[in-house]
């Protein structure tokens, strides 16, 4: 994009670059995961520290999105055991379903294991603070969102962000997300 070799593109997080404008077109929860024969599994709250020598498997696809889960651990004084960092969320589910460890991940690229059973999501405590009370600026949501080149006329912003917006009701997505 910067070079000019392409005119939109698709996204994970938001840009480094100044020269790129983005719009925000899906955010995500992130959730811990563990598989169904896991102790964490039986339990209906879980907190930061009861992760603390978990074997915990980490998505390093988006290097912010790990460093935050770092963070997290950090900020919480509890020790992330890593015992994997792969680089797409089908082998992170598979690691987690294999019992090699927990995870912590997007909610859409669990959807169908949750619903089937083969993977747990693990609530974390209510009480406790939000993340982003205790570690400024951060977001434990994943979102996606549509680059284009800085000065893209605002009509043709406004066209794919129009667009996106009516994928995203159609019947299929809503049904996808329903789930």
């Amino acid at each position: 994009m910067l070079d000019r070799e392409a005119d939109l593109g698709i996204v994970k997080d938001e840009p480094a670059f100044r020269e790129l404008q983005y719009v925000e077109v899906h955010t995500d929860e992130m959730v811990l995961i563990a598989s169904p024969k896991h102790a964490l599994a039986a339990r209906t709250l879980a907190s930061v520290s009861d992760l603390a020598g978990e074997p915990f498997v980490l998505h390093q696809g988006c290097a912010q999105t790990a460093d935050m889960i770092l963070r997290l651990f950090a900020q919480h004084g509890t020790r992330c055991r890593l015992v994997a960092e792969l680089f797409s969320f089908e082998n992170v589910k598979n690691f987690v379903q294999e019992g090699v460890g927990v995870a912590i991940v997007p909610a859409v690229t669990v959807r169908q294991e949750l619903r089937d059973g083969t993977l747990k999501r693990v609530p974390l405590m209510p009480e406790l603070p939000a993340i982003s009370e205790t570690l400024p600026g951060y977001d434990m949501t994943a979102w996606y969102g549509m680059l284009a080149p800085a000065g893209t006329p605002k009509p043709v912003v406004d066209k794919l962000n129009a667009l996106m917006v009516k994928s995203l009701q159609s019947r299929e997505i809503q049904e996808s997300y329903a789930a």
